[in-house]
């Protein structure tokens, strides 16, 4: 979404999972709801007022543009999606550590020595 920048969280979300490809695109304010509706996105940044029917929205900050009304941004996902990347990626925007016991990092210890693969998830 035009505005907001999410480099905050990309940057730690590639330190800590270097082997997960995030992607992150533009949308359109008056397209934010539609991508998530229509699955082109896993998770969208929006700008409210947006009709949180169906969707789980964490409010994130207020922008206090220079002309005109502040806005309240927040990270928008369907109810319903619980894939494990979205929740890492939900742990980094709530500010949780590498080391917190709700991270793949510990998680992860039992699995040490499984192949990896790259994986993909879009975040607009």
């Amino acid at each position: 979404m035009p505005g907001v920048t999410p480099t905050k969280w990309t940057t730690i979300w590639r330190r800590r999972f270097p082997a997960v490809r995030l992607e992150v695109v533009d949308v359109a304010e008056p397209d934010q709801r539609r991508v998530l509706d229509d699955a082109e996105v896993d998770m969208c940044f929006v700008r409210l007022p947006v009709d949180t029917e169906g969707l789980h929205l964490i409010r994130l900050y207020e922008e206090e543009p220079d002309d005109g009304p502040s806005a309240t941004v927040g990270l928008a996902w369907p109810v319903g999606t619980d894939h494990p990347s979205i929740q890492e990626f939900i742990g980094v925007v709530r500010g949780r550590t590498e080391n917190s016991s709700r991270t793949v990092q510990e998680r992860g210890q039992r699995d040490r020595g499984r192949p990896t693969r790259k994986r993909r998830h879009r975040l607009r």
